[in-house]
């Protein structure tokens, strides 16, 4: 027998039929929902009385909503765009790739958006069904749990960020300078798409204060960073609400890179020298990227007797290599981690299940032997 576990959701139920994961949203009845998702999610469609968004998982709801009304929607793939809850600022929903949940940005045109009243502080009506308490978190951001403490729904720290990414090399001169402006150019709005989900490598980023009670999330976005004449606009403003998962992987990196939680599709790994690729998504800086995944639902092979398991493999997929010459990646059991993980904290790195594993241009895989219990993380290093 083979049990194939992933770390994002590939397959869904509807209508008691498995299909792929489709996170495409369209019109409803009387609500915007998602073809295929994981976990079952709405959106408003601008109707008055409507939540922004009901989640329900495992017989359980979750109902969000904002403080302002909210217009018809403009749909776009897995996206739903709000355009000017307030004067200069949309509201944009976009589903996780692995349709568990969705982010919820605030996309702040410039100073005079950011200085209206109402971004002060927002404080987003929540309503869960009854079974479950919310509660704040130690790392950060909040769980909604059932009567036996597990979670059901999860939201990650709230986070704000600028569009400071891509500006470092904007005075560029020269022929040099002429040759990387269509580059710069495609960089500047994949960038801008990406922030629709998280920073951008580059960016500046700052933790918001969060509240949580039983019917309320107040979310105060930093101040320092709106007044700020340095901030680059526009600001994205992400109460991260709708980060629910079952499972987790992040990207951690040292020398200011900051971290990726759940990043959406690509991700890299390794040293990343600014000197040597300056195109890359690590500029301006240079650090180290490990990637940590999580594995959940493991929990019946500690009931196998160890001479019937005959090997573990993990398999991931490289999309991308900056140089044709095959190189090293090693492979690690780490303690768990959480949104809040950082790069000094993701160890300790357990050497004695290092896997080394070879990269080229179009596939990475990770074969070896390890123990797996209930809950499992690894995470790949270069």
């Amino acid at each position: 027998m083979r049990l194939e576990v992933s770390a994002g959701a590939v397959r869904t139920q509807v209508g008691g039929s498995w299909r792929d994961i489709d996170t495409t949203v369209v019109p409803g009845e009387g609500r915007i929902e998602v073809v295929a998702p994981a976990t079952e999610m709405s959106f408003s469609d601008g109707s008055a009385g409507e939540p922004l968004v009901r989640m329900v998982r495992d017989g359980h709801e979750l109902a969000l909503d904002v403080p302002f009304d909210l217009p018809e929607p403009v749909l776009g793939g897995d996206t739903v765009t709000y355009k000017e809850v307030l004067d200069g600022v949309d509201l944009i929903m976009t589903v996780n790739p692995d349709g568990t949940g969705f982010s919820e940005v605030l996309r702040v045109a410039d100073a005079d958006a950011a200085a209206d009243p109402a971004m002060a502080q927002l404080a987003l009506p929540l309503e869960v069904t009854d079974g479950l308490s919310v509660e704040e978190v130690p790392e950060g951001g909040f769980a909604a749990v059932d009567e036996d403490g597990s979670p059901v729904f999860v939201a990650r720290p709230a986070l704000m960020w600028d569009s400071s990414a891509g500006t470092a090399n904007s005075g560029t001169t020269g022929m040099s300078g002429l040759l990387s402006l269509p580059r710069r150019a495609e960089e500047a709005v994949r960038n801008a798409h990406a922030r629709l989900e998280a920073p951008v490598v580059g960016d500046e980023v700052t933790e918001m204060d969060l509240a949580v009670s039983a019917d309320e999330v107040v979310v105060t976005p930093d101040a320092g960073m709106l007044a700020d004449p340095e901030t680059v606009w526009p600001v994205y403003i992400d109460p991260a609400v709708g980060s629910n998962t079952r499972t987790e992987w992040m990207a951690v990196r040292d020398s200011g890179g900051g971290t990726a939680y759940k990043f959406p599709v690509d991700e890299g790994v390794g040293f990343c020298n600014t000197a040597q690729t300056t195109s890359s998504p690590c500029n301006p800086y240079t650090f180290r990227s490990r990637l940590l995944w999580e594995f959940t639902w493991l929990s019946i092979l500690p009931d196998l007797e160890p001479s019937h398991l005959v090997s573990a493999t993990f398999t991931a997929t490289g999309t991308n290599a900056y140089s044709c010459t095959p190189s090293a990646i090693q492979l690690y059991r780490v303690n768990d981690f959480t949104s809040a993980t950082t790069f000094t904290t993701s160890g300790p790195w357990t050497v004695d299940r290092l896997v080394q594993a070879h990269v080229t241009r179009s596939l990475t895989r990770f074969p070896g032997q390890f123990g797996l219990g209930d809950h499992a993380a690894v995470a790949a290093a270069v």
